[in-house]
């Protein structure tokens, strides 16, 4: 595992709200702590949104022939900045899944940072499309990428994995 895999497996595996690191350190800082009170409702829906995803996003990687599409933090400076146009990543995967040939399955998998920020109103839609499966960002980006039978990303290191493991990689 990289350092970059293994931050993200810890991120995830600590529930958000009682993650001691960052409750600790925002009661030791009580502008932090202010911010904090103030957005209770964004905390809990996050909180609940996660709980729900976890419900129906995949845990494994299909063994279908499929396209990964790995979302990318949002907002995030080389998304909005470099690729303006693909910000709305669920219209990209939309489109992926609509052009694909009918053999192909899409695989969105949620970025680890943005678990829990995007609910049900973002991934509903994809849910709803017959050849889309929604993957949990806890699943193994390198096997989630190496069984893959092309990888698109719109900015992020996946495209860069992808590409190190031999895979076709749209950007």
């Amino acid at each position: 595992w990289t350092r970059y895999a293994a931050l993200h497996q810890r991120i995830l595996a600590s529930p958000y709200l009682w993650n001691p690191h960052k409750v600790c350190s925002v009661l030791m800082d009580l502008d932090r702590l202010t911010f904090a009170l103030r957005n209770v409702r964004w905390h809990y829906r996050i909180v609940k949104n996660r709980l729900r995803l976890s419900r129906w996003m995949a845990q494994a990687v299909p063994e279908t022939p499929y396209v990964a599409f790995c979302l990318s933090h949002v907002p995030e400076g080389s998304t909005c900045a470099q690729a303006p146009r693909w910000v709305d990543q669920d219209l990209v995967a939309e489109q992926l899944a609509i052009n694909s040939p009918s053999h192909l399955q899409i695989v969105v998998k949620e970025h680890p940072r943005s678990f829990g920020r995007r609910g049900p109103e973002f991934f509903g839609p994809l849910r709803d499309l017959p050849n889309v499966t929604i993957c949990h960002p806890g699943v193994d980006n390198y096997m989630l990428l190496s069984r893959a039978s092309a990888v698109v990303t719109i900015t992020g290191t996946a495209g860069l994995e992808a590409i190190l493991l031999g895979k076709l990689v749209g950007v």
